[in-house]
């Protein structure tokens, strides 16, 4: 089990990318790779996981991929651990 509002407050801030996989029982949120228009040659991927019952601040985890695009090319993933934690600040 997890906490209710956590969960709906992940889905509230994850909304601007698709979705591929929620597991509401398991408190996890994938999304698919993202291209946000203010940012050039690069996507993101999202990854939360709801982890506690109660409602606190570490009751959550965001792990944010970046992936450099040039062309055709990708370039492999790194983790934005800066924006992992203002994620985890705004839910």
């Amino acid at each position: 089990n997890i906490n209710g509002y956590l969960w709906r407050a992940s889905l509230d801030v994850l909304s601007i990318a698709p979705l591929i996989s929620t597991d509401a029982f398991g408190g996890t949120i994938l999304t698919d790779w993202y291209d946000d228009p203010k940012i050039k040659n690069k996507r993101i991927k999202l990854a939360v996981f709801v982890k506690s019952r109660e409602l606190r601040s570490d009751g959550i985890s965001v792990k944010v991929y970046i992936q450099n695009i040039n062309g055709n090319n990708r370039s492999k993933f790194t983790h934005d651990r800066k924006l992992s934690s203002k994620i985890e600040e705004t839910v």
